[in-house]
This record gives structure tokens, C-alpha cells and sequence, in this order.
């Protein structure tokens, strides 16, 4: 009679098994291509006679210069708390003195709004140098050139701005009588525009040779068409819009509900009432050009032409409720600023939704479709039949 063996669990028999070799096999693949498809998902990757080398460059450089211009940004807010401290400790020496409190509780009022304002500056700031790097990589990873060129004005709109922060630093630290700038503290806002003064010309150069990396991949997309080709352009443009009004239309809402006169239910309803609008529009357009739907483009533009109206309504309303004037002065032009920029935005993301509109039917939806395939690799060549 044959003997019977019993394996136990963690035994060499059991893990030396050809059962256990080939589940080993297959997680160490399925990781692997798990990996592969993050990776993928995140950074360019060149496929066939696609090259991606400087897409990948360009992508690595942005978000090395922003992560910089981020870190130096907070030491800039850093170093202007530590300013803020030491003005604010000198002025409790002029409340003890007799007949000067209301001067004092007057000053560190004006203290805190100038330091509350910079602060919400200093994090849009922050925000567009993250919108930037975002923009950035959404371009490379759909190849849209439109989108990557745009981001060079974006890049120099955040130059400009960390140049007229110094000089509104400096007004803001003569008007509250601060000691002066300490070198580190000048020093952090110095190193900034320097940083993007650098990266301006980079970038632009970077946008010059991405773009031949993306060229004969559009040009597989669109099969040289130029009927196609111009249907692309429009719904890149559309996208560039949406993308660009979605930033400045949040921009605004921060600067309104934090920085102007408002009132306590305003401050909770004004900014979920725009981020839930200012977020599914653009996701309804997109789905609306995408799809090639005039209905759900209709509801777009609809819904676009109401925020046109509520942007140019709350800002009306933040300058006719302005009483105090040395304060909403200092919040009043990056407000009106954003208030612009939106409303332009909205109305070019408009116009260019009714120019893709006028390109349905054209065939752009069924080449995005099999582009689609490609990256997720579902699709499959057809066969040609030679003998035919």
C-alpha cells in the first residue's frame, strides 16, 4: 500500500512546487505591467516611430522650476510673518503709551488686513504655479501644443506678478511703518523672479522642440487631413479655454468671498455655489464637444453665458458695497484683474464651443474614439486584404 503525504503549509515541497512557481510568475507580471501603466499614466512614453524625448525634458524641468518657485514662495510668506511679528510687537509699546490705543487698535487693524491680503496672494500665487505644472503635463500627455504654447503667457503673467510683489511688499512696509526689509527677507523675494526670469526663455525653447514630438503623432491621429486637422485645433482651443476659465473663475471667488465685502451667508453660499457650477460646466462642455451632443453643448453655453453674468454682477456688487476704501483699494485691482481675465475666458471658451459645434458631424469624434483604443491598447488594425 502507497504511502500518503501530506505537504504542510510554508514547507519546501509546497513553495518549490510548480503551482506555486507559476502564481509567482504571474504576480511578478501583473505587477510589472501594473507598474508599466502608472508610469505610463504619468510621464510620456514613445511608442514605435513616436518620440517623446523632449516632451519628457520639458515635463521634468517644469516641475523642478516650480517646485522651487513653490518653496520659494513660502519663504517668502514666511519671512513676511516674521516682519508682521515684529511690527505688531512694537506696537503694543504704543498701546501702553496714555492717549494712543485707538491709534494702535487702528494700525494693527490696518496691520491685518494688509498681511490678510498678501497672504490670499501669496496662495493663488502658489496655486497658479501648480495650475502651471498641471498644464504642462496635460499638454505633453494629449499632445496639445495650443495648450503648451499658452502656458509660456502664463509663465511670464507669474514673472510680472513676483516682480510687482516686491514693490507692493515694500509700499505695504513703508505704510505700516516697519523697520525696513531684513536682508534674508528681500533676499526671498529677490531669488523668485530670478528663478522665472531663467525659466521664461527655457520654456519657450522646450515649446519649440515639443512641438516635434507631437507633430507626426497628430499626424496619425488625423491622417494629414486638413479638414480634420482643423476640427483638432478648434477642440484643443475649446479645451484650453476651459481649463484657463475654470482657474480664473476659482481665482476670482477666493479674492471675492475673502478679500471684499461680504456678507456671513455670502461667504459660505458664494463659493459652493461657484465651485460646483465652475466645475460641472466645464466637465458638461467637455462632454457636450467631446461627444459631438448639440443639446448637452446648448447647456453649456447656457450655463457659461450665467456665469458671464454672475462674475460682472459680484463684482458690481463688491465695488457698490465698498465703504472702507484704504482697505478694498489694496484688494480692489488683482480683483478686478481676475474679474477680467474670467470674463474673457468664459466668453472665448463660448465662442470656441460654437466653432467646434459648427465642425460636428466631420468625423473628429470617431478619430478621438480610435485614438482612445490606441492608448488603452483595445484597438485592432483592420485587415487589408491584398489580393483585392
Amino acid at each position: 500500500m502507497q504511502e500518503t503525504k501530506y505537504i504542510s503549509v510554508g514547507s519546501p515541497d509546497t513553495v518549490n512546487s510548480p503551482l506555486s512557481d507559476e502564481y509567482g510568475r504571474r504576480s511578478d507580471s501583473f505587477t510589472r505591467t501594473l507598474g508599466r501603466r502608472v508610469v505610463a499614466s504619468l510621464i510620456p512614453q514613445s511608442k514605435g516611430s513616436i518620440v517623446v524625448r523632449w516632451s519628457q525634458r520639458t515635463l521634468a524641468i517644469t516641475a523642478l522650476v516650480m517646485l522651487l518657485a513653490i518653496a520659494n514662495e513660502g519663504w517668502v510668506m514666511a519671512a513676511e510673518t516674521g516682519v508682521k511679528s515684529q511690527i505688531l510687537q512694537d506696537m503694543s509699546s504704543l498701546r501702553m503709551a496714555p492717549g494712543f490705543l485707538e491709534l494702535a487698535m487702528f494700525k494693527e487693524q490696518v496691520i491685518d488686513f494688509s498681511y490678510k491680503v498678501s497672504i490670499t496672494y501669496h496662495s493663488v500665487f502658489i496655486a497658479a504655479m501648480v495650475f502651471c505644472l498641471l498644464m504642462t503635463w496635460d499638454g505633453i500627455m494629449n499632445s496639445n501644443i495650443i495648450q503648451v504654447i499658452s502656458v509660456n503667457f502664463h509663465n511670464l503673467g507669474l514673472f510680472i506678478y513676483s516682480l510687482l510683489q516686491i514693490i507692493q511688499l515694500r509700499k505695504d512696509n513703508d505704510l505700516l511703518g516697519g523697520p525696513g526689509f531684513p536682508a534674508w527677507f528681500l533676499a526671498s523675494q529677490i531669488v523668485l523672479p530670478c528663478v522665472l526670469g531663467i525659466f521664461l526663455p527655457t520654456f519657450a525653447y522646450l515649446t519649440f522642440r515639443t512641438n516635434s514630438d507631437f507633430g507626426w503623432r497628430i499626424f496619425k491621429i488625423t491622417g494629414g487631413d486638413k479638414a480634420m486637422d482643423k476640427a483638432f485645433v478648434f477642440y484643443h482651443i475649446f479645451l484650453l479655454f476651459l481649463k484657463f476659465s475654470l482657474f480664473f473663475v476659482l481665482g476670482f471667488t477666493i479674492i471675492n468671498v475673502v478679500l471684499t465685502p461680504t456678507s456671513e451667508a455670502g461667504k459660505i453660499m458664494i463659493p459652493v455655489a461657484l465651485a460646483v457650477i465652475g466645475t460641472v460646466f466645464p466637465l458638461i462642455g467637455y462632454l457636450g464637444v467631446r461627444f459631438e451632443n448639440r443639446t448637452v453643448t446648448s447647456l453649456f453655453i447656457a450655463g457659461y453665458t450665467g456665469l458671464i453674468g454672475f462674475v460682472v454682477y459680484r463684482t458690481w456688487e463688491a465695488f457698490n458695497r465698498s465703504n472702507d476704501s484704504s482697505n478694498f483699494n489694496r484688494a480692489k485691482i488683482p480683483f478686478l484683474m481676475y474679474a477680467c481675465v474670467g470674463v474673457m475666458l468664459l466668453f472665448g471658451a463660448i465662442i470656441s464651443g460654437v466653432l467646434c459645434w459648427a465642425q460636428y458631424d466631420r468625423g473628429l469624434k470617431h478619430v478621438l474614439d480610435q485614438e482612445r483604443k490606441r492608448r488603452s491598447g483595445d484597438h485592432v488594425a483592420p485587415e487589408i486584404d491584398f489580393e483585392n
